[in-house]
């Protein structure tokens, strides 16, 4: 039996994955949007790839 790989392991080697296909044009960034608020921003997105459809949100907004 191969070797188990941890669940972040397993995460982080997609997000490397879609970030070489970004970087190298065989994937597209899809209508992000920006939501500005007074304590920070949120981003919002989906990536297409040769593993489908990656959806994201990033929140910056500061934590109290």
């Amino acid at each position: 039996m191969g070797e188990r790989r941890s669940r972040e392991d397993r995460i982080a080697a997609d997000l490397e994955s879609i970030a070489t296909q970004l970087r190298d044009g065989d994937a597209t960034l899809y209508g992000y949007e920006v939501e500005l608020e007074s304590d920070g921003r949120v981003q919002r997105g989906g990536i297409t790839c040769a593993d489908g459809w990656f959806a994201f949100e990033l929140d910056e907004r500061r934590k109290p």
